[in-house]
C-alpha cells in the first residue's frame, strides 16, 4: 500500500511540471503594443504592418502570411542615451540592436495588431566569463574547440533584452493604423 502511495506521488511530481509547458502564451498587452480595428481586412492589415515595418528602416526577416507574423533581422547601432545606459563597470559601451516583431490575429471579424520592438544588448563576454567560471574542471588545457564548439562568431554571440521600444511600437502601429484598408 505504501509503495503504491509513493509510486503514485513520484508520477505525479515527475508530469505535473510538464502539463504547464504544453503550450507557450500568446501576445499580450503586458509583452506587446497592442490595437484593435473593427471590421478590417486581415490580409490588407498585414500589408500595411510589412509596409511601416520597412519604411521604418527594418528589413523582413520572417514573413507567415497565414500565421500572421512578421519578424525583422536585427538593426544595430547605438543612440547616445541607449549607449549611456548600457555601459559596463569599465564605461565601454555595448552594441545595441533592434528587433521588430508584428503579429496580427482575427477574431470574429475585428484584426488584432500585436507590434513588440525589443532593444537587446550583446553580453557574450559576460556570460564567457561566467561560463568558464562554472567549468566541472580546472584544467587549463581546453582548446578553442573546446570553448567555442567550432561554432561560428554570430552563434556564440550572446543578445540581451535590456527593453522595450514602446514609441518605436507606438510608431509602427499608428502606421499600419493609418494605412487605407488597415
Amino acid at each position: 500500500m505504501m509503495r503504491i502511495r509513493f509510486a503514485t506521488i513520484g508520477c505525479f511530481c515527475i508530469f505535473l511540471p510538464l502539463l504547464g509547458a504544453c503550450a507557450s502564451p500568446g501576445p499580450s498587452r503586458l509583452n506587446f503594443g497592442v490595437r484593435h480595428m473593427r471590421d478590417a481586412d486581415p490580409s490588407a492589415v498585414f500589408q500595411a504592418a510589412e509596409d511601416a515595418l520597412l519604411k521604418s528602416g527594418y528589413r523582413i526577416d520572417r514573413c507567415e502570411h497565414t500565421a500572421g507574423v512578421l519578424t525583422t533581422y536585427p538593426v544595430e547601432g547605438t543612440l547616445r542615451d541607449e549607449a549611456a545606459r548600457s555601459r559596463t563597470r569599465l564605461g565601454t559601451p555595448r552594441p545595441l540592436r533592434r528587433i521588430a516583431q508584428v503579429r496580427i490575429e482575427e477574431r470574429t471579424g475585428d484584426v488584432t495588431v500585436y507590434c513588440k520592438v525589443a532593444v537587446q544588448e550583446q553580453t557574450t563576454e559576460a556570460y564567457r566569463m561566467r561560463e568558464y567560471n562554472l567549468r566541472t574542471s580546472d584544467t587549463p588545457g581546453y582548446t578553442p574547440i573546446d570553448r567555442e564548439a567550432a561554432t561560428t562568431k554570430a552563434q556564440n554571440t550572446v543578445w540581451r533584452i535590456i527593453r522595450r521600444d514602446k514609441r518605436e511600437e507606438r510608431r509602427i502601429l499608428a502606421a499600419v493604423e493609418q494605412r487605407p484598408g488597415g
